[in-house]
């Protein structure tokens, strides 16, 4: 039996009110079958729910206890038409084809969490849930996909300045328990306020005192920037999707918050949307 304590709670009501670009995804769906994965606090099947109440066959995915419990509950609460079932795009296809399936947010978990050929961080897990993914698809169908972004100048060394020396306190413990970037070199200047290294890291350091401590414990383990926006798009098109529409943006409900915690930090996208699709066979012969 998995316990819903008073922190988990909170941790998905934190996520639920993180709508943003999330709120604009059902007007991207394609098809009657729609598969929303790692749907965590439930806020995009919510979405889904309230453009297409029981039209359309939507299904929530996930394999944590803890959100299984949680959506569960909130399916009897709400009396939602959607589906919950436990499933693991690393570890196969979905047992039905389906037409939209939707990555809101859960990618760079994917890639933080799984455990494939003996690390973490293993850009490998990701490429391996697109792939099964694609090949849960029907012809025609489509994934959607918004996560964090890696800069491309994730290697180049800036500084950011905290408003306090509860910032260099939060830093030093987030550089001491973050695991993300491993192949970067972790050398960092302290100079009062300002914190001067590798602006990948800086930027997930950033992310995390943004989050603040109730999400800390979460958060510190996941990089939340693990491709740059290029390089997911030249991946899903040696799958065989098309790419159809994709960009990097900053996501403008951080400005508040990065502000009111610093007094200098680099300009930078937080985030990617991108939506690719599957070709029919008469859409592949006319190319």
């Amino acid at each position: 039996l998995c316990i819903m304590t008073s922190g988990n709670q909170r941790y998905y009501r934190i996520m639920n009110t993180s709508v943003s670009l999330k709120s604009e995804i059902p007007d991207y769906v394609v098809g009657e079958r729609i598969l929303d994965v790692g749907s965590g606090g439930g806020v995009m099947l919510d979405a889904l729910e309230k453009k297409f109440g029981d039209s359309k066959t939507i299904i929530g995915t996930e394999i944590s206890p803890i959100a299984m419990e949680y959506l569960s509950e909130k399916k009897i609460e709400t009396k939602s038409h959607w589906t919950l079932d436990k499933h693991n795009f690393v570890e196969g296809v979905y047992p039905i084809k389906v037409d939209t399936i939707i990555f809101s947010s859960i990618l760079h978990e994917i890639y933080s969490y799984t455990f494939l050929h003996g690390r973490k961080f293993n850009l490998a897990s990701v490429t391996t849930a697109l792939d099964n993914a694609y090949d849960s698809l029907n012809p025609g169908g489509r994934i959607i996909i918004r996560d964090g972004v890696k800069p491309q100048d994730y290697k180049e060394i800036k500084s950011v300045t905290v408003k306090s020396s509860e910032g260099i306190d939060f830093f030093k413990k987030f550089i001491k328990d973050f695991k993300g970037y491993p192949t970067v070199e972790r050398d960092f200047k302290i100079e009062g306020n300002k914190i001067t290294g590798p602006f990948g890291i800086l930027m997930e350091f950033i992310f995390k005192y943004d989050w603040g401590p109730v999400s800390y414990e979460r958060e510190i383990h996941e990089q939340f920037g693990y491709l740059t926006n290029s390089a997911y798009n030249e991946i899903l098109e040696s799958m065989g999707f098309t790419v159809t529409a994709s960009r990097s943006y900053f996501e403008q409900g951080y400005r508040e918050f990065f502000d009111r915690l610093f007094d200098e930090y680099p300009q930078f996208d937080t985030n990617q949307f991108i939506i690719a699709d599957k070709l029919t066979d008469g859409q592949k012969q006319e190319l």
